[in-house]
């Protein structure tokens, strides 16, 4: 404001500057009255400083705008110039249909001479949403009357997809006139692509385009080159020639990231204020009100393995610190990783000494593998696991790395095996690597040392997780399954059986609850720490008057003489068990470096313990089902909450291991 009227208003506060001060030595002033702020041939310029309690500083300076020039109508690019592409995209079809409707409502208003702005505004200026719409038009009047009559059902010359969660791989293919500045020109479009398709006249381009070592994947023309390209995921084929728009537009409505930059108006060109993206305005809140027919549960995501894309990427060439590995593993890594410095650190203290040795001039910060294979035995075999001696021996380890960040490059971490404890620390490592900022590495699955070798030879991305498949390294990712294909969870539910539910006077439980009452439950059982509250008890109430029984039990679930004593009252009672939903836990989110073990252990006690001891005494009771209620945060890492994490992934680990044995088991990760 200061710069746009010319004024300097006077301090808050200060009347009277203090005289201890030499103001005109310093030529320092500060305003006691408004001042006026003259015109020059100098743009005003300001320096703004805020200083914030936590330390945080900032400073901006601010610089009159020019004056107001007016430019000419901005010409399109040479090969738009006989029709621009406008681009919409927007987050679901029905705001794609709404944000359709505002443009073919605001084009009319707008001058001809703008429409190659326009164009180039919807293409450069917008984010890329799933659901997306491209129309190729000669002006505004033209788009106006295309989008109206897509409106109304009429789909014309425009080009509408969603596109899926990844795009697809792309891979060129050479032909006769294809050179290396067209592979440049792709590129300056933001268009690579990780595979050449090459016949015997293009081997020697094929080769020059990949490098040495190669960064692509060579595929030559064959009989089983469709074969190949399945398997490796390349939907996208297409010949290395000059891009064109129409090849730019196909690519953005399938999914790829698109640089319009080389196609934009020649000269300087001012972006238009379109029409904003509508919001789609979900409501998100739970229900309370009873459903006249049950909703049958699909999973949304399962989790898999894919080929890892290394293309274009160098393994780290920075030296190796194994900690608290096996002694022979840093020597057969030493032998297997040539031109890499690996040292053995048994512990933080030597790690610290291996960080004070000099290693040469302007080494690069080390790497550190933390071998966690193995170090499933503290919590393996135990009846109370990820208690507070499994947190006395991990915390200080995790929060010494982490005070020592300055100090190191990337933690890797190194698992192997699985199980339980296995996924609880598969699972800790995710959340540990979420709140550890840059010293964030890499999950490396390895049965034996030369396969950890192997995926030590790959680039490592913060945060990826990989393993040795059959044909090479795999990295870990969600799949998301689409609607029809996401197949039900049956439930079958005893007339005379109950279902046990942990944690069931909780939101969760009682929700579960409700579902289980509209799939016919007849008996429930609902097991909590503390006995019911008014609303519980009117919770409760509801589901005794649409005939389902219910009976509440007040125990620990990490009590075994409790649990023990539920499962032989439910035998004396001769009532069948239909099944358990495990849905008791706790929360005490902090960081690592603020945790202690004790706060630790009690976030883990009720869902582990507790799962433990619903397996065990359960195993001699036939029962249909066996669900936990696991955690997003143990498949994906979740910052603040390492500890829960940990207990989530025991969960899932714990129904692998009874699915092994041929019993019933579930678990899903809400989130």
């Amino acid at each position: 404001l200061m710069v746009q009227h010319g004024q300097v208003p006077p301090h808050l506060h200060l009347r009277q500057p203090t005289p201890y001060f030499p103001w005109p030595q310093w030529k320092v002033e500060i305003p006691t009255t408004p001042e006026a702020w003259p015109r020059s041939d100098r743009p005003r310029r300001v320096a703004v400083s805020s200083f914030g309690f936590s330390g945080t500083n900032a400073h901006v300076l601010v610089e009159q705008a020019p004056a107001e020039v007016l430019l000419p109508p901005p010409e399109a690019a040479i090969p738009l110039r006989h029709g621009d592409w406008m681009l919409l995209s927007a987050r679901s079809e029905r705001a794609l249909r709404t944000l359709v409707e505002a443009v073919a409502n605001w084009l009319p208003q707008q001058p001809p001479a703008a429409w190659a702005a326009i164009c180039a505004t919807s293409r450069q200026a917008r984010a890329s949403m799933p659901w997306r719409l491209a129309l190729r038009a000669a002006g505004g009047s033209q788009a106006e009357e295309m989008l109206q009559a897509w409106l109304e059902g009429d789909p014309c010359d425009l080009l509408v997809s969603e596109v899926p969660p990844a795009p697809p791989r792309l891979a060129f293919r050479l032909r006769p006139e294809s050179t290396a500045d067209q592979w440049q020109l792709w590129a300056a479009c933001g268009v690579e692509a990780t595979a050449v398709i090459h016949g015997p006249d293009q081997a020697a381009l094929a080769a020059d385009l990949a490098g040495s070592p190669p960064q692509l994947r060579l595929l030559q023309e064959s009989q089983a080159l469709e074969a190949e390209l399945e398997l490796h995921g390349y939907g996208l084929v297409l010949p290395l020639e000059p891009p064109s728009p129409e090849r730019l537009v196909q690519l953005w409505l399938a999914g790829v990231a698109v640089d319009w930059s080389p196609f934009a108006p020649a000269g300087t060109w001012p972006r238009q204020v379109l029409p904003t993206t509508p919001y789609d305005r979900i409501r998100c809140w739970i229900d309370e009100a009873e459903e006249t027919a049950p909703e049958l549960v699909g999973l949304e995501h399962i989790s898999v393995w894919r080929p890892a894309d290394c293309a274009g990427a160098t393994p780290s060439s920075a030296p190796l610190l194994v900690l608290a590995g096996p002694p022979y593993l840093a020597a057969e890594l030493a032998d297997s990783l040539p031109g890499r410095q690996v040292l053995d650190c048994p512990d933080l203290a030597a790690l610290d000494q291996a960080l004070a040795t000099p290693t040469g001039e302007a080494p690069l910060r080390p790497d550190v593998l933390l071998a966690a294979a193995g170090q499933e035995s503290w919590l393996a075999g135990d009846d109370s696991p990820l208690d507070a001696g499994f947190w006395s021996r991990w915390l200080p380890l995790l929060q010494g790395l982490i005070a020592r960040a300055a100090q190191l490059g990337q933690v890797h971490w190194w698992l192997s095996g699985s199980g339980a404890p296995v996924a609880a620390l598969g699972a800790l490592a995710r959340s540990w690597g979420g709140e550890s900022g840059v010293l964030a590495g890499a999950l490396l699955w390895a049965e034996r040392p030369d396969q950890l070798q192997k995926l030590l030879n790959q680039p490592l991305e913060s945060g990826a997780e990989l393993r040795m498949g059959p044909a090479g390294a795999e990295q870990a990712s969600l799949q998301p399954l689409y609607p029809g294909s996401a197949t039900p969870i049956p439930l079958t539910l005893p007339p005379t059986g109950t279902t046990l539910i942990t944690g069931g006077l909780g939101a969760l439980g009682l929700a579960t609850a409700r579902l289980l009452q509209r799939c016919g439950a007849r008996h429930l059982t609902l097991v909590g720490r503390r006995g019911p509250d008014s609303r519980q008890q009117d919770a409760i109430a509801a589901l005794e008057q649409m005939g389902t029984a219910v009976a509440v039990v007040q125990l620990d679930i990490a009590d075994s003489a409790s649990v023990e004593a539920l499962f032989a009252r439910l035998q004396a009672e001769g009532r069948p068990l239909a099944g358990i939903i495990h849905a008791a836990g706790a929360l005490d989110d902090g960081l690592v470096i603020n945790q202690t073990p004790e706060r630790c252990a009690a976030v883990a006690a009720a869902k582990v313990r507790g799962a433990l001891l619903l397996d065990r005494c359960s195993r001699s009771i036939p029962h249909d089902f066996f669900v936990v209620y696991s955690s997003l945060a143990a498949v994906m890492g979740s910052p603040g909450q390492v500890p829960y994490s940990a207990a989530n992934g025991f969960l899932d680990g714990l129904m692998d291991e009874r699915r092994a044995a041929g019993l019933p088991a579930l678990s899903l990760a809400w989130g």
